[in-house]
């Protein structure tokens, strides 16, 4: 009796410690709730808009393809005081995290905007797990983890959020990626939305959000697109057949490796799905970043490329009699 208490005690402070913490790296977050949610993009999305204690939080990561991984590269992060309205904002990236952690830089984070001086509101550390900013009345911690590819203890970029204060409000999904302590938010919308499947959803909300501001043009273009130009079920079309170019590592890898950027695959994708497939210099380009990779079969894109033959290369290698027979010339 006594052991099942104990561990009821301890899952009960599991799930406590997992609503007032969320992180992510390059290709999946984990919410709030313990959810984890696949962030493969190589843009920008609103991960924390919430409130912890005297604050509202602001943490919106960006995140890079090198091939072959998604990177978590730059961090914005936004206070604003709940009492006064007066904010402070700044961003750090990769190079900026490494050359605090190394001591060539005395702050982790280089403010852009806001009356709040950076002293009054965050102190900067590091350790061996990474380098962090913490509100100065320890409300919050921003853990930034740097990526070296040199350094076995440093594979992988990372991020975290934890509120450490006793009021905490999470927001809802899709307000934040990180949502609240509702594990059924992401499926709920899902449901409402249409789709398959989860990532789907999430794709749509980042890029139909047109509040995030999308530093990579090709993302920024991408959102124009769909908010834009795309009716509802165009736009619910090009997620589901043009998402797979970026959430599908083994096609990612592919584009990457043997053409071209992903996200120029996904902004042909978007613009020929919401021309409802009739241009076909949009078909063209799509049909030369996928050409040699394996079928993408969501929304039947490899098939729909074949057959509108907008793409005189896009050929199969058939056998030949003399093939067949194993001879040759």
């Amino acid at each position: 009796m006594r052991t099942i208490i104990a561990l009821l005690i301890l899952s009960m402070v599991a799930a406590t410690f997992a609503s007032h913490a969320c992180q992510g790296n390059g290709k999946m977050l984990q919410q709030f709730n313990g959810r984890k949610e696949s962030t493969a993009m190589p843009c920008k999305y609103h991960a924390v808009r919430t409130k912890c204690g005297k604050y509202f939080v602001n943490l919106t990561p960006g995140n890079i393809f090198v091939h072959p991984k998604y990177r978590l590269n730059t961090l914005w992060l936004g206070v604003r005081e709940l009492d006064t309205d007066k904010e402070w904002e700044g961003r750090t990236d990769n190079k900026v995290a490494v050359k605090f952690f190394n001591g060539w830089k005395s702050e982790l984070f280089n403010k852009k905007d806001g009356v709040l001086n950076t002293e009054d509101v965050l102190t900067f550390s590091k350790d061996a797990m990474g380098t962090h900013a913490t509100a100065k009345n320890g409300d919050f911690k921003v853990t930034f983890v740097p990526w070296d590819p040199e350094n076995d203890n440093f594979p992988l970029s990372k991020w975290r959020f934890e509120c450490n204060a006793d009021d905490f409000e999470p927001a809802s999904y899709p307000d934040q990626v990180c949502g609240s302590a509702d594990k059924r938010e992401t499926v709920e919308r899902t449901e409402m939305l249409g789709f398959d499947e989860r990532t789907q959803t999430v794709f749509h909300d980042v890029f139909t959000n047109t509040n995030i501001t999308q530093t990579n043009p090709k993302c920024a273009n991408a959102t124009m697109m769909l908010t834009e130009m795309c009716t509802e079920q165009q736009r619910k079309t090009a997620i589901i057949t043009c998402g797979q170019i970026l959430s599908s590592l083994k096609h990612t890898k592919c584009l990457t490796k043997y053409t071209c950027d992903p996200m120029d695959v996904f902004v042909d994708c978007i613009d020929w799905v919401c021309s409802d497939f009739s241009d076909d210099a949009a078909c063209e380009r799509v049909g030369m970043g996928i050409d040699m990779c394996r079928t993408f079969r969501d929304g039947n894109l490899t098939m729909r490329v074949e057959n509108a033959k907008c793409y005189t290369e896009f050929l199969p290698i058939m056998d030949t009699p003399a093939m067949a027979m194993g001879t040759t010339g």
